[in-house]
C-alpha cells in the first residue's frame, strides 16, 4: 500500500495539494509518469515515503539505490506483478517549509531519473537494450537506403562515402546493443533465482510468528 498525495478521497480527481511548490509538484507528475510507463501500472504518487507493507512484499524488496527507495520499489513490485494499491492520502505544506531532502528541483530529477533508468535496465534488460539498439539501428540504416539511392542514381559513392560508413557503424551499434541486452537478460534469469534462495533465507532468519 502506498499513500496517494494527489487524488482527492472524496471525488477522486487528481489535483495538487494547497501549498505545494509548483516545481515538485511537475517533478512529481514526470516521475510517476515515467515510473508508470515503465512498470506497465498508472501510478500518481511514487515518491512519497509513507508505505505499508505486507509480508510477502518486503521479503521480495532488495534495494540497491542510495539516493531513495520510493522509485525502485514501485518497480520492483511491479516487475514481480505483486498488487500495489494507491491510498488517497491528505497532506498539509506549510508556507515556507523547506524539504530536507529535495534541496535542489534540477538535482533531484537528475538523480532520480538515474535511478529509474538503472532500475528499468536492472528488471527489464532485453527491453531497455533494444530501445537503446533500435535508435542507432534505424539511423543506420536511413544512411545507407540514402546512399544506395546514391549510388543506384549516380553510379558513384562520392561524395557520400561518409553516409556509408556512418550507417554501416551505427547499425553495428545496434547490433552491438542487442547483443549485450541477450547477455544481460539471460543473467537477469540467474539474478532472479538468487533472489529467489535469498528470498527464502530471509524467510528462515525472520520466521512468521503469527
Amino acid at each position: 500500500m502506498a499513500a496517494d498525495r494527489f487524488t482527492d478521497e472524496k471525488t477522486g480527481k487528481v489535483r495538487r495539494p494547497q501549498n505545494m511548490p509548483t516545481g515538485k509538484y511537475y517533478g512529481n507528475k514526470l516521475g510517476a509518469w515515467v515510473v508508470s510507463r515503465l512498470a506497465h501500472h498508472r501510478f500518481y504518487d511514487v515518491t512519497c515515503g509513507f508505505r505499508g507493507y505486507n509480508r510477502k512484499a518486503i521479503l521480495a524488496l532488495n534495494l540497491h539505490s542510495t539516493h531513495t527507495y520510493t522509485q525502485e520499489s514501485f518497480q520492483i513490485l511491479a516487475a514481480k506483478r505483486m498488487r500495489i494499491l494507491a491510498l488517497p492520502t491528505h497532506v498539509t505544506y506549510y508556507k515556507g517549509r523547506k524539504s530536507r531532502i529535495v534541496t535542489s528541483i534540477l538535482k533531484y530529477t537528475m538523480i532520480s531519473s538515474l535511478n529509474i533508468l538503472r532500475a528499468y535496465r536492472d528488471f527489464a534488460p532485453f527491453r531497455f537494450f533494444f530501445m537503446a539498439g533500435l535508435v542507432p539501428f534505424v539511423v543506420g540504416m536511413l544512411c545507407l537506403i540514402f546512399f544506395g539511392a546514391h549510388w543506384l542514381v549516380t553510379g558513384s559513392f562520392t561524395p557520400f562515402k561518409f553516409i556509408g560508413f556512418t550507417g554501416l557503424y551505427l547499425i553495428t551499434l545496434g547490433f552491438f546493443l542487442w547483443a549485450i541486452g541477450t547477455m544481460a537478460d539471460m543473467m537477469v534469469r540467474l539474478q532472479g533465482t538468487q533472489e529467489k534462495m535469498y528470498e527464502d533465507i530471509k524467510r528462515l532468519h525472520y520466521p512468521d510468528k503469527d
